[in-house]
């Protein structure tokens, strides 16, 4: 695949990502406005606890899905059909002993729902709530293993219109359940409907797709394959450890320690963050399989390159979001479900620090993963798990809800922050991490006094207020976007990225006035 291909298809599978994006944020706060009015926060603490613990389930998943998906990178890219046939019924059989064993091990935890939840909130059918909760986790697993084809082929743009078309239809198919029965079991009914057709339809997509995973069902994968997952899930598991345990425990040890109303409160700034972040990195999610064919096919040189400018854009992203939401997401959710709900700015803060260093790692996991750097970095995780719960349980005793997100914070600056660039440059680039070191620091002072300079300048305007808020949005997407253009347009990576979209846009522009002529 040309330099042209990949870019071509990084750009649909971005633009197709971020416009879907947007519109499920925008129904997210929808439903959740309708969800809080309809059932409270009670509810909403529920939903976020039950949700971290089945997350902590997918454990279970051990990483295959990611290793495979590296696996077939190269069968995809020579066209190799018994390779990826093999890879796709190796999946298959693996997937469905993971839905068996998380089925199993999510009834065992049944017993115990009431000791997670420290005060006694009187919720009726809560064993059949959690029962919903693990019947949708079950069913992801069914014939998910489909969609790593479609991303190995750098299509995953097609996985996009699916879900995210069946995603606004359940989000507006559970607002009109709020509003008209104000149930919560019908809520997580529709939610488990929608995983189980929004599976059932891109499975068949898949089969359309590539017909010849119907003739190869016998195709088994070689022994030296097979050796080759399982050293990368190894690894795989371990980060995948790490990011269950950061953001699966988090809700579990507030509920514990401090009460499942204040899992309520957090949800929403989760939800603005979350958003955000999901926004964001669909846009590094879809460069994955172009940067996997970057790396099989061009010189080292080149790939240095294509990170770096990855790596600036990834600062200038989350490091302009990160802006954006410390100075405007205590005003919104004020605004928006009123001052009850606004949380200290110390725990904002730490909430904003998380989301920036685990933004700032997306180049870096980019790449590493897509080198196949793997097994090096396999007891990281681990270390910064054993960190992040020691020092939350630690901390939640002395700071409240501060104390476990300060938690998460320390351990992911102490691990991977430090150890994954390491190994990355050690490995994969084979030259000194130093630099890189020097530039996330002076990127975060950047970002630091940016930030200052734009909060100064807001608090001008905050005042409470539709208008006020408004007009600091403006503020707030002009002066870090003019103070980042004027600090790097010189470079050759932002001459790269503009070169790009300038491309792009023009090619686009010509197209859409072809079609006018010959409509004409």
């Amino acid at each position: 695949m040309n330099n042209e291909s990949r870019i071509k298809n990084s750009i649909r599978n971005i633009g197709t990502g971020v416009a879907f994006q947007f519109i499920s944020l925008i129904l997210s706060f929808v439903s959740r406005s309708f969800f809080i009015n309809s059932l409270g926060l009670i509810y909403l603490g529920i939903n976020g606890l039950f949700s971290n613990i089945l997350l902590m389930l997918s454990l279970a998943e051990l990483g295959i899905g990611s290793a495979i998906i590296y696996s077939l990178y190269k069968p995809v890219a020579e066209n190799n059909t018994s390779e990826i046939s093999a890879l796709i019924n190796l999946y298959a059989k693996v997937y469905r002993i993971i839905a068996t064993f998380v089925a199993f091990i999510g009834i065992s935890i049944i017993p115990f729902l009431d000791s997670i939840i420290k005060e006694n909130t009187n919720i009726p059918y809560l064993t059949i709530i959690y029962l919903l909760f693990l019947l949708d986790s079950v069913f992801s697993y069914l014939f998910s293993y489909k969609r790593s084809i479609i991303i190995a082929d750098q299509k995953e743009y097609v996985i996009t219109i699916y879900q995210n078309t069946f995603s606004i239809l359940k989000t507006l198919l559970q607002i009109l359940i709020l509003i008209v029965f104000k149930s919560y079991i019908l809520f997580l009914i529709i939610q488990t409907l929608y995983t189980i057709i929004n599976n059932l339809v891109i499975s068949i997509k898949v089969d359309r797709l590539y017909p010849f995973l119907k003739y190869g069902k016998n195709e088994k994968v070689s022994n030296e394959v097979k050796k080759s997952i399982y050293t990368n899930m190894a690894s795989i598991f371990t980060f995948k450890f790490f990011g269950v345990v950061l953001h699966g425990s988090d809700n579990i040890i507030i509920s514990s320690f401090v009460g499942i109303t204040w899992v309520g409160i957090i949800a929403n700034f989760n939800l603005i963050i979350g958003a955000i972040d999901m926004v964001v990195t669909q846009i590094f999610n879809s460069l994955t399989a172009s940067i996997g064919n970057l790396n099989a096919k061009e010189d080292n040189s080149k790939s240095f390159f294509v990170f770096s400018t990855l790596n600036i854009a990834n600062f200038w992203l989350f490091g302009f979001c990160s802006i954006c939401l410390w100075i405007l997401c205590n005003p919104f959710v004020s605004l928006w479900l009123g001052t009850n709900y606004k949380i200290s700015y110390g725990i904002l803060l730490v909430l904003i620090i998380n989301f920036y260093m685990r933004g700032m790692q997306n180049a870096v996991y980019l790449f590493r993963t897509t080198m196949g750097i793997f097994k090096q970095l396999l007891y990281i995780p681990i270390i910064a798990a054993i960190i992040n719960i020691i020092l939350s349980i630690i901390l939640v005793q002395y700071l409240g809800v501060l104390g476990v997100f300060l938690g998460t914070a320390i351990s992911r600056l102490l691990t991977f922050t430090i150890f994954e660039p390491y190994f990355l440059f050690k490995h994969g680039y084979k030259r000194s991490v130093l630099p890189f070191y020097l530039k996330y620091v002076s990127f975060f002072l950047l970002l630091v006094a940016t930030g200052w300079l734009t909060k100064i300048i807001c608090n001008l305007f905050l005042n409470e207020t539709w208008s006020g808020f408004f007009i600091s949005i403006i503020i707030c997407i002009l002066l870090p976007n003019i103070i980042f253009t004027v600090l790097f347009f010189r470079t050759k990576e932002f001459k790269y990225c503009y070169s790009i979209i300038k491309n792009f846009l023009s090619r686009l522009f010509y197209k859409n006035k072809l079609k006018v002529k010959l409509n004409n």
